[in-house]
């Protein structure tokens, strides 16, 4: 009788600790999967600022190139 109750509460232990187990495994996925988003928001924002720069770029290159032909348009 005691073997039977000994085992119950052993049993119930390792249940203890693998639902503990299971609980920061279940954590650590979620902290990865929110790096994991950050990351992706952050590269997102990233590209979103390259395009940004090259349609500016694009813009100058054209505004300087009209002051250029502009400029000699006038000296001649």
């Amino acid at each position: 009788m005691y073997q039977i109750v000994d085992n119950r509460n052993t049993m119930a232990q390792k249940n203890a600790e693998i639902a503990k187990r299971l609980d920061e495994a279940l954590a650590a996925r979620n902290k990865l999967y929110e790096a994991n988003r950050q990351h992706t928001r952050e590269v997102y924002q990233m590209k979103q600022q390259i395009k940004s720069l090259e349609e500016e770029k694009t813009q100058l290159q054209e505004q300087l190139q009209t002051t250029q032909a502009c400029k000699y348009s006038n000296s001649t």
